[in-house]
């Protein structure tokens, strides 16, 4: 085999190794107590999802008035995601996390309300297109603890990820200072990859 040859051949195989070594795992997902989610999409996002996020007053108010709806209506779930390549990361899907945004990213907000009573009711999911003045993600890892899973609320020795998450928005001209303050569980040690969150 002549020389080029090999050397476009270790190309072919090398460029995607380094490729899928560059993209981390991450996927954390807590359903047990909240609709939380810390993950990477194929599409190299970073999202970052949960049913309790504050404050969003101002926000809501200005879709109520665009989208004329009704007085009562909450928020049932916030998700932000914006382009791995816009952040800076010491460690992304990674204990401990710390990810900051650059300056100038773009990202979208899931945002997820009802209004009445209930979500049978009436409920609404908007997509919003969001100027990220900035976004960061830092993470603490606990001391496992006995942790209740399922309904039949079997006991294990698990870590807590706790994630703190704060963006400062914009749209349409409406300031949006969000605030997540996440977590999940896990069995992994420090430094392993998210993907063993739950």
């Amino acid at each position: 085999m002549k020389l080029p040859v090999i050397i476009s051949t270790l190309t072919a195989l090398l460029i995607p190794a380094l490729a899928a070594a560059r993209v981390p795992e991450l996927s954390c997902a807590n359903h047990m107590y909240r609709e939380a989610e810390l993950a990477m999409n194929p599409q190299g996002q970073v999202l970052l999802q949960d049913s309790y996020v504050g404050p969003l007053d101002a926000l809501v108010k200005h879709l109520a008035k665009k989208h004329h709806l009704p007085l009562a209506h909450r928020v049932s779930s916030v998700r932000l995601s914006v382009k791995a390549d816009d952040m800076d990361c010491r460690t992304l899907g990674r204990y401990p996390m710390d990810c900051q945004t650059r300056a100038g990213a773009q990202g979208h907000l899931l945002l997820s309300l009802f209004f009445g009573e209930n979500e049978m009711t009436g409920s609404m999911t908007l997509n919003l297109p969001v100027n990220v003045r900035a976004f960061t993600i830092k993470s603490v890892l606990s001391s496992p603890g006995r942790v209740s899973l399922g309904s039949q609320a079997v006991t294990v020795d698990l870590k807590t990820l706790v994630i703190d998450a704060k963006a400062d928005l914009d749209y349409e001209g409406v300031s949006i200072p969000a605030t997540w303050s996440t977590f999940f569980h896990t069995d992994a040690p420090e430094g392993n990859s998210g993907s063993w969150c739950y």
